[in-house]
């Protein structure tokens, strides 16, 4: 999130980036039993309405 910044004011020149955005097995909400798991790239919106959150989480959905 901030790496952009840095690499503007050349102060972070990194030799490769990845762009993990497309990995659709980062995105979930899983009720792993005795917890929740919330994928890295799961959407604030997809947390608002889940199900699962909702259920066991309730202060994470509204």
């Amino acid at each position: 999130h901030s790496l952009v910044p840095l690499m503007k004011l050349r102060l972070a020149t990194p030799s490769v980036l990845v762009d993990v955005g497309r990995v659709d097995d980062l995105k979930y909400i899983r009720d792993e039993g005795d917890h929740v798991a919330i994928g890295a790239l799961t959407r604030h919106r997809d947390v608002e309405i889940s199900d699962v959150l909702r259920r066991d989480v309730p202060i994470l959905a509204h």
